[in-house]
């Protein structure tokens, strides 16, 4: 149970530095036009999935 908590918490860093990283790059290389919303759209769909299916280990990681 300790190492499954870890590496959600590892999970959960990698995501703060992308999204943290897409958000400075963001910013730096594109205004909000088309490209910007088609650049977010691709880091944030990915982020969103990551953190469901962290929810859903945390809850099968709680009940067992």
């Amino acid at each position: 149970v300790q190492g499954a908590a870890e590496f959600i918490v590892s999970i959960t860093a990698a995501i703060g530095s992308l999204s943290s990283g897409a958000l400075f790059a963001l910013r730096g290389f594109s205004g909000p036009g088309i490209a910007g919303l088609l650049l977010a759209s691709l880091i944030l769909v990915p982020v969103m999935l990551a953190m469901s299916a962290q929810r859903r280990a945390a809850g099968s990681v709680a009940n067992a």
